[in-house]
């Protein structure tokens, strides 16, 4: 049971990873991101913050502060999260 659970979550993960960096909709990409700031943590899914680090990137302004959001959050909650790569990022990221 505990195997087909994480199994699922790593499915959603992935979708949702997939749809913040193809979503054709400024809004499909940044309710994505905000679902994976929500529904996961990134001590134990570290992959998210590949997904946030990404959207910092994004075309649209409201995805990118989505994607910083989420980052603050998540580091705030999850201090081991704040490795030096994702501070670069942000201190990189298009404003």
């Amino acid at each position: 049971m505990a195997a087909a659970l994480q199994r699922d979550a790593a499915l959603t993960i992935a979708r949702l990873i997939f749809q913040s960096q193809t979503g054709c909709y400024a809004r499909e990409r940044r309710s994505a991101i905000h679902a994976l700031g929500d529904g996961y943590d990134c001590s134990q899914n570290p992959e998210i913050l590949v997904a946030f680090v990404y959207a910092l990137n994004d075309t649209d302004e409201r995805v990118r502060a989505k994607a910083a959001d989420e980052i603050g959050d998540q580091i705030r909650e999850h201090p081991d999260c704040a490795v030096p790569e994702i501070v670069a990022a942000l201190k990189r990221a298009p404003e």
